[in-house]
């Protein structure tokens, strides 16, 4: 039996194994302070796996098919709690789809996902993070542990009292004294778990850059929203966002400008949006924004406010002064009447599309069956 991936993460370099990238990330990647390993598939990965312990598995984007989803629930099998990235080009270009991604998050447990293209920091700081997120289980962990050793030293203890006050009663005194430490110390450790849940759950469902949620917890959301959709034809609708000519903006001033943009856009929607609202990092430059309670053409409004008041604000960075625009794209579940919550999300999409070949810096509803433009931005 292979020993555990916590053999090495308690130090502080995480111990990285790339498994079908491109040639080279390897060494950026130790120049981002990361232990890292190349294999070139799936076999030879898992057979060193075998003799060697790792934090982190990157399943590269060179694997085919679903080989880097496979090559993830095979990893945790042999090396359970060892934390899990996949690297994919395009999402409308690649095999993964929503669904997918849903599944994987499921089945595979893989932690992150990365869209190419990237920056070999940014993917330096994603196995950070998970590396950061796996010393912050194996302590949870640790805690749970030192919680069930005290509470059975605890049971012994209480089974000893009642013996010894049998035999001795003046002996009570010393014993509640000992019983009212113990259980100090027991909500001491209690308070300790509690902080470390909600910091892991943190993690879980915010973006880090942005502060916005992330992907998965915008799953969660949507999930309930389009139950309640479903049971009782509440108004729901959706707005995807997408920088226009990000591409430009890291080529000509660099991703940490790129990464300022993002932050900054991060703060214009969580200011633009109303109480009920839920904003959320869909990936890259990519936003989508849910509207509970919401009717698509009062949707199509909120949508144009974020666009006017993104073309308005002027994005810093050092020195700089940048004008940044978006392109957006509306849906509306009671009007257009999506079968299923990912039909509903690539209404969206399409209308998204549709306002980037329009111009972009525009706001486009379509119609669900034909594509017509219903509304677009003046």
């Amino acid at each position: 039996m292979p020993a555990a991936p916590s053999e090495s993460a308690n130090e502080s370099r995480p111990r990285v194994l790339l498994v079908g990238t491109e040639a080279g990330l390897g060494a950026a990647l130790q120049q981002q302070g990361v232990d890292a390993t190349e294999r070139p598939d799936a076999a030879s990965a898992l057979q060193w796996l075998a003799d060697q312990p790792a934090d982190v598995v990157v399943a590269g984007e060179h694997l085919p098919g679903n080989a880097g989803l496979d090559l993830c629930k095979a990893a945790e099998e042999k090396r359970p709690g060892m934390k899990k990235i996949v690297l994919a080009h395009n999402m409308a270009l690649s095999n993964l789809t929503l669904s997918t991604v849903a599944k994987s998050l499921n089945q595979t447990r893989v932690d992150f996902f990365l869209v190419h293209p990237f920056a070999e920091a940014e993917l330096a700081q994603a196995v950070k993070h998970v590396f950061n997120l796996r010393k912050l289980e194996q302590e949870r962990d640790r805690l749970h542990a030192e919680n069930a050793r005290i509470m059975e030293e605890l049971r012994q203890f209480n089974s000893a009292l009642e013996q010894r006050v049998k035999e001795r009663t003046d002996a009570v005194t010393e014993s509640h004294s000992r019983l009212a430490e113990a259980l100090r110390e027991i909500e001491q450790k209690n308070r300790a778990l509690t902080l470390l849940n909600e910091s892991l759950n943190i993690q879980a469902t915010v973006d880090p850059l942005t502060g916005l949620f992330n992907r998965r917890e915008f799953r969660n959301r949507l999930q309930a929203e389009w139950a309640r959709f479903k049971r009782h034809k509440r108004a729901i609708s959706l707005v995807m966002v997408d920088i226009d000519f990000f591409k430009k903006v890291n080529d000509t001033h660099g991703h940490e400008c790129g990464d300022a943009v993002l932050q900054t856009l991060g703060s214009v929607l969580r200011g633009q949006q109303r109480r009920h609202d839920i904003a959320c990092r869909y990936g890259g430059e990519e936003f989508i924004v849910l509207l509970p309670e919401t009717l698509l053409d009062a949707a199509f409004l909120v949508a144009e406010g974020m666009r006017k008041r993104v073309d308005n604000h002027v994005f810093r960075y050092k020195d700089l002064r940048l004008n940044i625009s978006v392109s957006l794209g509306v849906a509306g579940a009671l009007e257009q009447n999506p079968a299923n919550e990912d039909d509903f999300i690539n209404l969206a999409d399409r209308a998204l599309y549709r306002a980037k070949a329009e111009g972009r810096n525009r706001t486009i509803v379509l119609e669900a069956n034909t594509d017509r433009v219903l509304r677009s931005s003046e």
